[in-house]
């Protein structure tokens, strides 16, 4: 009698087990129909615009640096990166000519290391995201802010492309361009920071209940040199395409400066607003 209530519990708990997996394939398909649709409602557009508006501090213990910036994104919004088109910069209170690319590329990379640069000044359709994203976890109901949302965990299984910000660098001479003996061990840049490697990144989308539309994502990167950002993003729909409305990212990291390293804290927020979406 033992025996067989045993295997009966057996079959019971294997049976609970199936119908969850069988769940979370369910659900996992439904984030696949929503980026599917999320596609073909953008293939029906041929341009997109829309305007980045961005406060930037970097505090290095020493002192901060601020910098507002006025960005335009544009073009087919099929693609998966969109380069910047800087209308004003203000750094530190100081309005730069935005017509002097060299600078206000200076301006940046002196604000921030070049790999991290990208990361800031970009913009691109959260469902690209996904495809190279691998499903950990979910769903989780949760309510957020009076709203039962769904959340679903991935990791990245790639590094993302990204255009450089502002960048009509020539390449350097031969014989330049080398790093330069004093600032750092093998395998760090000029600022001790080390480079090469993809950084590990974890990210959340909350949707609704039905997964149709994207509420929220928040993202951890990881990078070499025990760096880490934390990037939070909502969204809404507009003409079918849930688009972004409000970025931010915070972190910190170790700077070598001269003969000492500091630790830098970065604030990023991003307002994204005057969405276009046009047909031709």
């Amino acid at each position: 009698m033992r025996t067989s209530k045993v295997v009966l519990l057996g079959f019971f708990l294997l049976s609970l087990a199936g119908t969850a997996e069988a769940r979370q394939q369910n659900e996992r398909r439904l984030v696949r129909s929503w980026a599917q649709n999320q596609q073909k409602a953008l293939s029906g557009f041929t341009k997109f615009g829309v305007r980045a508006t961005v406060h930037h501090v970097v505090d290095t213990g020493n002192g901060k640096r601020e910098a507002d910036i006025e960005i335009l994104f544009s073009g087919d919004p099929s693609l998966p990166r969109h380069r910047p088109e800087v209308e004003e910069f203000i750094l530190n209170g100081e309005k730069l000519d935005t017509s002097e690319r060299r600078r206000v590329q200076q301006s940046l990379t002196s604000m921030m290391s070049p790999e991290l640069g990208p990361l800031l000044y970009d913009f691109s359709s959260p469902f690209q995201s996904l495809k190279r994203m691998r499903a950990v976890g979910g769903p989780f109901p949760e309510a957020i802010d009076g709203e039962q949302l769904m959340r679903f965990n991935f990791v990245a299984e790639g590094p993302e492309e990204r255009p450089e910000f502002g960048n009509d660098r020539r390449p350097p001479p031969p014989g330049r361009g080398q790093q330069r003996p004093g600032f750092g061990p093998p395998g760090r840049n000029q600022r001790g920071l080390p480079i090469g490697g993809a950084p590990e990144e974890r990210v959340s989308f909350w949707f609704d209940q039905d997964v149709e539309r994207l509420v929220m994502s928040s993202s951890k990167l990881m990078f070499p040199g025990r760096r880490m950002l934390e990037i939070e993003s909502t969204y809404e729909r507009i003409d079918g395409v849930d688009v972004p409305v409000w970025r931010t990212i915070k972190g910190s990291f170790p700077m070598k400066r001269r003969l000492r390293t500091t630790t830098v804290n970065l604030e990023h927020e991003t307002l994204y607003s005057d969405y276009t979406f046009t047909k031709e």
